[in-house]
């Protein structure tokens, strides 16, 4: 029988960041990121998790696809944060200009006039 409550590590190793794509100096340390929730989460409740940039190179957006056990979870919606990119086509889902890959899994953003620092992206709510 499954445990009912699933704590955030084990909760991390189902999230899995497995393509970046960003598009800024070689020699940066651009990275993307998943925060957990802070606290156990009983199965079957909606939970949140932020995904969030830390860019030491401005760059222009970037991209992951998620991994995740879709018979345990399910990616219920994606909201990205407001003023963050300044440039909807960047957006997948969502764009109306750029051919964002099928599946709830990918997520791009970006900005004509670059990234950097740490900011959150999005909050992914999972159930």
């Amino acid at each position: 029988m499954l445990n009912p409550v699933v704590a955030r590590h084990p909760l991390a190793g189902l999230l899995a960041a497995v393509l970046l794509a960003l598009t800024g100096s070689a020699q940066a340390e651009n990275r993307l990121s998943l925060q957990p929730p802070g606290s156990p989460v009983a199965t079957g409740t909606p939970f949140t998790v932020a995904l969030v940039m830390d860019f030491a190179d401005t760059t222009t957006g970037g991209g992951v696809t998620l991994g995740y056990d879709a018979t345990v979870l399910s990616l219920d919606q994606i909201s990205f944060e407001a003023g963050l990119a300044d440039d909807p086509d960047f957006q997948c889902p969502g764009s109306a200009v750029v051919s964002c890959p099928a599946g709830s899994g990918f997520i791009s953003f970006g900005s004509v006039t670059g990234l950097s620092g740490e900011r959150n992206i999005a909050t992914l709510t999972f159930t």
